[in-house]
């Protein structure tokens, strides 16, 4: 376990100083936290948040895909993540519709991380 913590400290400190190597110069807009402007030197990360629940399908129930009327599927699970994954078995083009979200990492004066800056 040890070993995990180190090479993840490594790993940290490596992301930091790659981060701040590349670092121009933090612009105004970031220093008065104006989301939605993109600044050079800033690593953005994207990310995804599935929203559905058990109850968004219905397996044994739900026909795939929605409006189908002929050659169609029949769920065979239900909205649960990870498990509704399991859908694309029965219908080929199953996918799931969910908010994606951009942060902006802005690097400190020292070097390290500064912060994560949802982007709207």
């Amino acid at each position: 376990m040890r070993s995990r913590r180190s090479t993840l400290l490594a790993a940290c400190v490596v992301t930091g100083a790659a981060i701040a190597a590349t670092t121009t110069s933090v612009g105004t807009a970031a220093a008065h936290g104006d989301d939605g402007v993109f600044l050079p030197g800033n690593l953005l990360v994207s990310r995804s948040v599935y929203t559905g629940d058990a109850g968004t399908i219905t397996a044994g129930v739900t026909v795939l895909p929605p409006g189908c009327t002929s050659g169609c599927a029949v769920a065979n699970s239900n909205g649960s993540y990870p498990g509704v994954f399991d859908n694309d078995l029965v219908d080929g083009s199953f996918g799931i519709t969910a908010p994606i979200f951009v942060d902006q990492v802005t690097p400190s004066k020292s070097g390290r991380c500064g912060c994560f800056r949802p982007i709207r």
